[in-house]
């Protein structure tokens, strides 16, 4: 018994003898280089405003009588709104009229309020005609043109919508250090349902982001992950005739995705370690 036991326990060492002299494998992920559109990407966020809307003011010192629109509700143009008695002889009973078409966004009384001269009642907005405003930073203003092309992005939508600048302001808030852009939908770029999605679910309000993709040009990317940095040196590794070598470059902008822009070292057609399982030595290979 004590001897079939050592046997066994010599052919196991055996065997882990026999597969530690085995080459360990390497996977070694690689990227060929090809040449392809960059463009440097701009982000900026947007609020959507109505391009017709009121605030209503009282014109007497009264008290809120009757009010006959709820938020929310469509209204004419003329339609009746609220009805205000005086206080005070020398005011009149008011009715208040919608000066536009649109919508009751905002109802501030409520029925037996008493209100001041001046003081805000009701707002009224068309939310049908929108446009679109962002905030440019001082530094950026010179990279945005009018007609410059862009996607808006809004959180409870999962299409981006093409957008188009159509103004610049050319005033810097010295609060913000921003100048005001105004966009519009690009209904030339639309695709089918874009149109009707933005009639449904855009309303004045609503904030999102804005994406524009700047300076387009051809040339040469990588992905980050196969950078190495060495004594103040970016370099990469290239596979020649089955052996790594190391590699300096010149990189340019670091764009989204993890992809680096490559402006000196490598060419098209060039074979770049991605990523490695374990570390490859220089000149190693087949």
């Amino acid at each position: 018994m004590f001897k079939l036991v050592v046997l066994i326990l010599a052919l196991t060492l055996n065997v882990y003898a026999e597969d530690k002299n085995i080459p360990e494998k390497k996977t070694v992920k690689v990227h060929e280089v090809v040449a392809t559109e960059i463009y440097d990407t701009y982000k900026y966020p947007v609020s959507v405003e109505s391009r017709h809307e009121r605030e209503i003011y009282s014109e007497i010192n009264g008290v809120v009588h009757d009010i006959h629109v709820t938020v929310g509700e469509w209204v004419k143009k003329d339609a009746e709104l609220m009805h205000l008695k005086p206080i005070g002889p020398e005011f009149t009973e008011l009715t208040i009229k919608s000066p536009m078409a649109g919508q009751v966004t905002q109802v501030a009384k409520k029925i037996g309020s008493h209100v001041k001269k001046d003081e805000f009642l009701i707002h009224i907005v068309d939310p049908k005609d929108l446009t679109i405003k962002i905030e440019i930073p001082e530094a950026e203003l010179a990279l945005l043109t009018v007609r410059q092309a862009g996607e808006a992005k809004f959180r409870s939508i999962v299409l981006a919508l093409p957008v188009i600048v159509t103004g610049i302001s050319s005033l810097i808030d010295q609060t913000t250090g921003t100048a005001t852009g105004q966009l519009d939908w690009d209904v030339l770029n639309f695709k089918n349902g874009e149109q009707n999605l933005i009639n449904q679910q855009v309303y004045p309000g609503m904030l999102g982001m804005v994406t524009f993709k700047l300076n387009k040009r051809n040339g040469i990317t990588m992905p980050s992950q196969a950078l190495l940095h060495e004594k103040n040196k970016d370099k990469v590794r290239l596979i020649k005739n089955g052996k790594a070598s190391k590699k300096i470059i010149t990189l340019g902008k670091h764009l989204d995705g993890g992809i680096v822009e490559v402006t000196d070292g490598l060419q098209v057609g060039d074979i770049v370690v991605r990523s490695t399982g374990k570390y490859i030595k220089e000149n190693e290979g087949k």
